[in-house]
């Protein structure tokens, strides 16, 4: 994951590739209710612990 995982080329280049780097950010358990203001959290209960992580897909085209 995070490298090239799908190249086209015609007249142009196209690339693919995924990351995995953006925490996953949700709703902290027991806040965004009433009286409880929201907050965001990652699940990690540890610092510089392990965090559940989005999947980020992106593209781009090159012509010469």
């Amino acid at each position: 994951m995070g490298d090239y995982i799908g190249v086209v080329a015609d007249t142009s280049v196209h690339v693919l590739w995924t990351d995995t780097r953006t925490a996953d950010l949700a709703l902290c358990p027991g806040t965004g209710v009433t009286g409880v203001p929201p907050r965001v959290c990652t699940f990690t209960s540890v610092p510089n612990g392990p965090q559940a992580n989005d999947q980020v897909v992106f593209a781009t085209s090159l012509s010469e």
